[in-house]
């Protein structure tokens, strides 16, 4: 197993242009080993650079979708569809040439998004932390309280569907719900220490979004809410969570103290 290398993975759907002669193209393939290569192999023969894409499940059997953006500056888009189309294993083929007129290249072949078979929306993490802050302003504690109950509720939903769907208890599934929120851009990275028999709780969380965005020093009420609700129902009753170390306070990183109320 090789060293795990930690990068950033920027949003494929939108790609700016600076100049170039990009297409969006969409290939609905046999699912079967090699026919990625088949097709990558003449696209590059074509001198044809792939920028972005996804390779990514069919509705349709024994088929896969490979969709991506690429630089078709010095290839005739519609010669190289055609060739593409004419691969052993292509069953269909969409492309779209960019705007000429326009900054930015948006993927028009998707419609929703999804995320374990259910609907998913994305968000950009200083627009939702700029809403928190306006409503700190606007609504001072009240406002915080609102922020965290908001958490709170997502929590106790992530645990019972999370523990329902993967099977897991105890640390398997804190690391599994951790691992989750890293996946979805939330934190960096994370540790954590669980004491079940005494219902206590550490967990750090780098790069925490909320907290690394944040206009102030106010901390975190979100993830703080969705920590309280997700151990609430591990432990069975209702919890406390104190942020102790806070990256929008200077600390490395956001640490959280978890125990029940009793």
């Amino acid at each position: 197993m090789t060293d795990t290398v930690a990068h950033k993975l920027p949003l494929w759907r939108i790609v700016e242009l600076r100049g170039r002669k990009l297409v969006e193209v969409s290939i609905l393939m046999d699912d079967v080993p090699g026919m990625l290569a088949r097709v990558s192999s003449l696209i590059a023969s074509r001198g044809i650079n792939i920028l972005y894409g996804v390779h990514h499940r069919s509705e349709e059997p024994n088929a896969t979708w490979w969709c991506f953006f690429a630089d078709f500056s010095d290839a005739n888009p519609e010669e190289v569809i055609s060739e593409i189309a004419r691969v052993e294993g292509v069953r269909r083929i969409a492309w779209t040439p960019a705007p000429s007129q326009k900054p930015f290249f948006l993927d028009t072949h998707h419609s929703t998004l999804e995320f374990f078979e259910e609907r998913a929306i994305l968000f950009r993490a200083d627009w939702l932390v700029g809403i928190f802050s306006n409503i700190y302003k606007m609504w001072g504690t009240g406002g915080k309280v609102f922020i965290y109950h908001l958490g709170l509720e997502g929590g106790r939903e992530t645990y019972e569907t999370w523990r329902k769907r993967l099977g897991l208890e105890g640390k398997e599934l804190i690391r599994a719900a951790l691992d989750l929120l890293q996946s979805l851009g939330w934190i960096s990275g994370f540790s954590f220490s669980l004491d079940m028999e005494n219902e206590v709780a550490v967990i750090r969380l780098n790069e925490n979004f909320e907290c690394a965005q944040a206009r102030g020093t106010e901390g975190s009420q979100f993830i703080r809410g969705v920590i309280a609700g997700f151990f609430s129902g591990m432990f069975g009753s209702e919890c406390s969570v104190d942020e102790r170390k806070c990256i929008s306070r200077g600390d490395p990183y956001c640490e959280f103290l978890v125990r029940i109320v009793k």
